[in-house]
């Protein structure tokens, strides 16, 4: 795996559960973003630069959380 730098640590807000967010720029300039659920789970997204990197991590990360309530057997929403 490429070398990599982590360059900012920040939080998003769903349901009233905040979900860590790190960025991190790779040797070759380009960047992206992690969001660690358990040592098994963890979500990346790619960007070219910090604010597209946060920007897409940002849109897709409540997709994912919502998945994973699902996942947890949220037998109410069940299709």
């Amino acid at each position: 795996m490429d070398e990599s730098d982590s360059i900012l640590e920040t939080s998003l807000q769903i349901s009233g559960r905040p979900y860590e967010i790190r960025v991190f720029r790779r040797s070759n300039g380009k960047h992206f973003a992690m969001t660690r659920f358990n040592d098994h789970d963890t979500i990346v997204s790619d960007g070219n630069s910090i604010e597209d990197t946060l920007r897409v991590h940002s849109s897709c990360l409540p997709l994912a959380v919502s998945c994973r309530w699902k996942e947890e057997g949220d037998s109410d929403n069940d299709f």
